[in-house]
């Protein structure tokens, strides 16, 4: 709870059903692990597989992000819960009808409700090796950010184009690769290690860009339950840890966590606060332009929010986004000629727009 990667889900007001899936799925967990203990005396504990299956139909409804529960379960079967010996395996699996079934509900509705609102992409431009090389960058980028959580944005853009052997990808793939490989050797020493690492990962799976939605890279609140099996795995190993200085470390790396947390929180603040700070980590994002340029437009500042659409424009030509809001602070101006010109452009990028058609219509009317 205390590591600046949770501010986003916690500051942001739009992720607040970021905290309230986390809830529903700590709720989840609990119930399931109650059962477990009840089936180990003897008992049904069909009370309390209802009652996890309940906390996770009411995780999916607040946000899809916990819609791969169902396999981490099967992680906690094999390590710790040892629930894969040949007596009790069949009934682990057959546990896990229900709560597929209601990953599958939610996972067919989030696409339908992406798809309408258009920000589910397919792989048209982009190959599927890139796809690949993106999500391996982000298993290993949510963990270097999770260690060294510094210069975190509110916007990771997505490169346009993508190159997969730039560096960074190159350098990320291995990392994660080389993480791979050492949990899968160490399985045998050390297996709590790898099922945290395939919980993290199958938690993390919807949202590595396999199927693009949004302009994102990554984003910070996408750690928000895919981390809490390296936390679980933390407090274990200090429980277990025989040294007790092991305890001070511990606190100091907390303190110095919430004051990282208490700094990012600051960058929260109002919606110009947020984009300057994205800006002062990357100068030329185009994206972060337009959302300081919209702040600015409803602060009154429309100079300053049609500097930030120019600049935004001059950056990425094709960010029908730009255009648009330049036209609709140029129609404010007086300058229909300006905005007429922006829109048609918006028009021209972005067809199925509606409402850069509709102010298109006022800016011509006036």
């Amino acid at each position: 709870a205390i590591h600046p990667l949770r501010v986003e889900s916690v500051a942001w007001a739009t992720e607040r059903k970021d905290v309230v899936c986390g809830l529903f799925v700590m709720a989840s967990l609990l119930a399931y692990l109650r059962m477990e203990h009840e089936v180990r005396e003897g008992r049904s504990g069909l009370g309390w597989l209802a009652l996890s299956c309940g906390m996770f139909a009411g995780s999916l409804l607040s946000k899809s992000l916990a819609i791969m529960l169902p396999f981490a379960l099967v992680a906690l079967d094999a390590c710790p819960l040892g629930r894969f010996a040949p007596g009790p395996r069949r009934r682990a699996l057959l546990e896990k009808i229900p709560f597929l079934a209601l990953s599958l509900a939610a996972g067919l509705v989030a696409i339908r409700a992406s798809r309408e609102v258009g920000m589910l992409h397919g792989a048209e431009g982009y190959a599927p090796a890139a796809r690949l090389v993106q999500a391996a960058y982000g298993l290993g980028f949510y963990l270097w950010k999770t260690a060294l959580p510094l210069g975190l944005s509110p916007l990771y853009p997505l490169p346009d184009p993508f190159d997969p052997l730039e560096a960074r990808f190159v350098a990320g793939v291995a990392g994660a690769a080389g993480i791979a490989a050492a949990l899968l050797i160490l399985r045998r020493r050390f297996p709590g290690l790898l099922a945290a690492g395939f919980c993290y990962a199958v938690l993390l799976f919807p949202v590595l860009g396999l199927v693009q939605q949004g302009p994102q890279l990554a984003a910070d609140r996408y750690t928000y339950l895919a981390c809490v099996p390296w936390a679980v795995l933390a407090a274990f190993g200090l429980r277990a840890a025989p040294d007790r200085r092991t305890l001070p470390a511990a606190l100091a790396v907390l303190a110095l966590l919430g004051l990282l947390t208490w700094r990012q929180a600051g960058v929260w603040r109002d919606s110009e606060t947020l984009w300057n700070h994205a800006l002062s980590l990357d100068a030329a994002s185009p994206r972060a332009r337009v959302n300081r340029g919209i702040a600015r437009a409803l602060e009154g500042n429309r100079a300053g929010a049609r500097e930030d659409f120019t600049e935004a424009i001059r950056l990425s030509p094709r960010l029908a986004e730009a255009h648009y809001n330049r036209g609709n602070v140029r129609t404010d101006d007086g300058d229909l000629e300006g905005a007429i010109r922006d829109l048609t452009e918006a028009i021209r990028l972005s067809p199925a727009d509606a409402m850069a058609r509709h102010n298109l219509g006022v800016a011509r009317a006036l």
